[in-house]
């Protein structure tokens, strides 16, 4: 058996678990467009997420900072429904 080292356990507790599977609802879609971004960035947001809070029963906010070309950062909060629509 392989046991992961206690410092590697710490550091793990704090990660966030990835959302791999979503569908982009109109909505977001056109949210997307209009705040200049591209799915690009949603997809690494999703894939690895920073911090995932619950704030109610099927809702989540996803936050996550991702350095965009020209080296800017787009610090974001994405609004995550476990219900499409």
């Amino acid at each position: 058996m392989i046991r992961a080292s206690d410092a590697a356990i710490t550091a793990m507790k704090g990660k966030a678990v990835p959302i791999l599977d979503f569908v982009l609802t109109p909505h977001a879609s056109s949210e997307i467009r209009r705040r200049g971004l591209d799915e690009t960035v949603v997809r690494q947001v999703l894939a690895d997420p920073e911090q995932r809070i619950a704030v109610r029963p099927g809702r989540e906010v996803v936050h996550s900072k991702i350095e965009l070309e020209g080296g800017a950062i787009w610090c974001g909060y994405l609004w995550i429904g476990s219900k499409p629509g």
